[in-house]
C-alpha cells in the first residue's frame, strides 16, 4: 500500500481522503492552512514511510511545501492553482532534486482529451480568420482563482495557433459549479462550441491518486498530461 499525506484538508482533500482505500492508497497524516508543511523533525517524523505527498491547498503556501519536500525527498502530486509565477522557479528545483513531482491544474482525464481536442481544433481553425474564438470557464462562489488553472493551460496550448491576445477568457464565479471550460469559435456562418463539464469532483480525485501510485519512486517534473500519455502507451 502506497502511503501518502494530504495538504489541505477541504473538499479535495476530504474526497481524495475517502477515496484512497480504493486506489491502494493510504492517509498516514493531513496538513492544514494552520499546520504547514515545514522541513524540522517533528514533520520528518510524521512523515516517515510517506512517499508522496498530495497538496490541494492554498496558492500562497505551494512554494514552501514543495521546498520542504524537496529538502525531505518527498515526492509531490500538486492540484492548487494560482502560482503560476512561480512555477518555472519550482520546475528548475524540482530537476535538479532527487524527487519528482505531478502537477496539473485539473486532474479530471476528461479534461486531458479536452487539451488536445481543443489543441487540435485550434490547428485547424486558425486556418480561417473570419473566425473569432473566445474561452469561457465557470466554477463555484468559493474558488479564488480567475482565471481558472485549466483554463491558463487550454490558453497556453492554443497559443501555438493564435496569438495570446486573440485567445479572450471570460470567468464566473457562482453557486456551486464544480468546473465549465468551453472552447468557441465563431464566423459569420455559424459557430463551433466544445465543452467539458464536471459532474462533480470525483474525477479530480481518481486522477489526483492515479498520479500518487505513478509518480512513486520516480524523479523530475511531469505533467499530467504526461502520466495519461504513459499510461496509454
Amino acid at each position: 500500500m502506497l502511503k501518502t499525506a494530504l495538504v489541505g484538508y477541504g473538499k479535495m482533500g476530504r474526497l481524495i481522503d475517502s477515496m484512497a482505500d480504493d486506489f491502494d492508497v493510504q492517509i498516514v497524516t493531513r496538513f492544514e492552512i494552520d499546520d504547514p508543511v515545514r522541513d524540522d523533525e517533528q514533520t520528518r517524523k510524521r512523515l516517515e514511510g510517506v512517499s508522496v505527498l498530495l497538496d490541494f491547498s492554498v496558492a500562497g503556501a505551494v512554494v514552501k511545501t514543495v521546498e520542504a519536500c524537496m529538502a525531505m525527498r518527498k515526492n509531490l502530486v500538486v492540484g492548487t492553482t494560482g502560482w503560476d509565477h512561480s512555477m518555472k522557479t519550482i520546475r528548475e528545483q524540482v530537476e535538479k532534486s532527487t524527487c519528482g513531482l505531478v502537477y496539473a491544474s485539473n486532474f479530471s482525464l476528461g479534461i486531458q482529451l479536452f487539451f488536445k481536442i481543443a489543441h487540435y481544433s485550434a490547428a485547424i481553425m486558425n486556418r480561417f480568420q473570419e473566425y473569432d474564438v473566445y474561452l469561457e470557464e465557470a466554477h463555484h462562489r468559493m474558488k479564488k482563482d480567475a482565471p481558472s488553472g485549466t483554463a491558463i493551460t487550454l490558453k497556453r496550448l492554443m497559443s501555438e495557433y493564435y496569438p495570446p491576445e486573440k485567445l479572450p477568457v471570460s470567468s464566473i464565479r457562482a453557486g456551486y459549479i464544480p468546473g465549465t471550460h468551453s472552447v468557441s469559435f465563431d464566423g459569420p456562418p455559424d459557430s463551433l462550441r466544445l465543452e467539458h463539464r464536471a459532474r462533480n469532483r470525483e474525477g479530480f480525485a481518481r486522477g489526483a491518486l492515479l498520479a500518487a501510485r505513478w509518480i512513486q519512486g520516480r524523479r523530475g517534473y511531469y505533467h499530467f498530461s504526461d502520466v495519461v500519455d504513459k499510461i496509454l502507451e
